[in-house]
């Protein structure tokens, strides 16, 4: 059972952790980390590990509202309205 669940997973997840890290790379791309502090290195950290598990999910997000929103009827016609109408 956990063999299956992770074969189903296994490609969506790869592909996230691989968009995760160009994405991080790309928007940390001209930070200097030479005479970081421990406090300074713990900060640096949390934004790799930030940037690397939110963006892919903001940008699922909004591409997956981008396909809802065209996918979508763009005038509904409502079988009620259509029968009350008098045809003369």
């Amino acid at each position: 059972m956990i063999s299956e669940s992770i074969k189903t997973f296994a490609i969506p997840l790869s592909l996230y952790i691989v968009m995760g890290a160009i994405i991080t790379r790309i928007q940390l791309d001209k930070t200097d980390t030479h005479g970081y502090r421990w406090l300074q290195w713990l900060q640096f950290s949390l934004d790799v590990l930030r940037i690397a598990l939110m963006w892919p999910l903001v940008l699922f997000i909004e591409k997956s509202q981008s396909w809802l929103g065209t996918s979508a009827p763009s005038e509904e016609i409502s079988p009620v309205k259509e029968a009350t109408q008098v045809h003369i």
